[in-house]
């Protein structure tokens, strides 16, 4: 008799819970999600391209147009721009309940129409409207899939109060049919990561001053990056070919690409901390900026627009990350659109700004000396992250 109950209670309903959840467990996507990483690999293709290739189109329409530097840098400038700014109208249109699928769409459509546009665009101003708003318009929607919402925090406050309930689970006594399910999802996701993020899900990113610090530094890592832009024009008037340009700007980025990659290799394999990394993207923007202006020929320009790639492009692999690791999770949403608009402004006005000082002052020189100056500034910055880093002030 004792045998037979021992039976019966051998197979609780736990057990079943269990299995249930083995069996149920599938791929969300259907098995089609390398379908989804394909195509936006190949859209941050074409979009990074329009965008490396700016300062060998700047070239390009200064002789066909023949108008001025600062008005035609414009046209580079707003596309920058508009890549970034467009983040937090992406996030609205988001919180009225659009899909990716619907933003990417409309997006890439009004993208590929606007570029036909331009190719019969009569002068700057309609070039402008057709190249540099609406062809850009597309790679909001792809950084704010690079954001926090495509990694499942759509709603935030939901979220959150579900890691809350999720976190008086653990107190309350739970009855024999849950605790199966709670020592699995205990292993999968420990409840200090709930205890963590739903601490940093009140909307208090304000009041954190190493996010104005991160903001600060990443204004000098914008504002100081004139290579994309005004190294061609550089290169072009020490005397070498547009072709030679071309060639430069190709090398940089094919390093932007390699960049990417090694930025990922060095704090996920190595675990170098990403503090370090942003005080060395930083350090190398500011080296490069101040060797331009001494080098005049292929081989050096060369080696100043590696230095320019590794370091801008270290820069942009860390925000998210760097903003999460202040924040938390809970309030990366709302912090990468907060610096992403602050990004696209600034990118609508820098290049625009140096065209102005570089012809008043007749040389182009005096750019770089100023992207030395600020990226210098960036650099001094984050010693401060790297101060909260080591200080146990990150979130995660």
């Amino acid at each position: 008799m004792q045998c037979r109950m021992r039976n019966t209670d051998a197979q609780p309903p736990e057990v079943e819970v269990v299995n249930q959840l083995e069996t149920e467990t599938r791929p969300p996507d259907g098995g089609w999600g390398w379908v989804v990483c394909l195509a936006c690999f190949l859209t941050n293709c074409t979009i990074l391209g329009s965008i490396s290739i700016n300062g060998i189109i700047l070239i390009e329409l200064l002789d066909l147009f023949n108008d001025s530097l600062s008005k035609t840098t414009i046209v580079c400038s707003i596309i920058s721009g508009t890549a970034m700014f467009g983040g937090p109208l992406v996030s609205i249109a988001l919180k009225f309940k659009a899909s990716y699928r619907q933003l990417m769409m409309v997006a890439g459509i009004i993208a590929a129409a606007s570029a036909v546009a331009s190719s019969f665009a009569p002068n700057i101003e309609t070039l402008i409207f057709t190249y540099g708003i609406l062809v850009e318009n597309k790679r909001s929607s792809v950084d704010e899939m690079e954001g926090a919402e495509n990694l499942g925090f759509e709603a935030e406050d939901e979220r959150c109060d579900d890691s809350n309930r999720r976190i008086s689970e653990d107190i309350e006594p739970l009855p024999k049919t849950l605790q199966a399910r709670q020592s699995i999802t205990s292993e999968i996701i420990p409840s200090e990561f709930y205890n963590r993020k739903s601490s940093y899900c009140n909307g208090t990113i304000f009041k954190n001053k190493y996010f104005y610090l991160l903001l600060a530094i990443y204004t000098t890592h914008s504002v100081g990056n004139s290579v994309q832009i005004y190294l061609p024009v550089y290169v072009v008037s020490v005397g070498l070919s547009r072709e030679e340009s071309a060639q430069i700007m190709a090398i940089y980025g094919a390093i932007g690409i390699v960049s990417v990659l090694l930025v990922g290799f060095l704090a996920d394999i190595i675990h170098i901390p990403t503090s370090y990394l942003l005080m060395a993207a930083m350090s190398s923007m500011s080296l490069s900026s101040i060797l331009v202006p001494f080098c005049q020929s292929f081989e050096t320009l060369a080696l100043c627009a590696v230095l320019t790639s590794v370091g801008y492009h270290f820069g942009v692999s860390l925000r998210i990350v760097l903003i999460s690791a202040i924040l938390g999770t809970c309030n990366m949403t709302a912090a990468y659109s907060i610096l992403s608009g602050l990004i696209g402004i600034l990118y609508f006005l820098y290049p625009t700004i140096k065209g102005f000082v570089s012809e008043a002052t007749q040389q182009f020189s005096v750019v770089f000396y100023f992207d030395f100056a600020i990226t210098f500034l960036g650099a001094v910055l984050s010693c401060g992250i790297i101060y909260a880093q080591k200080t146990g002030k990150f979130v995660e």
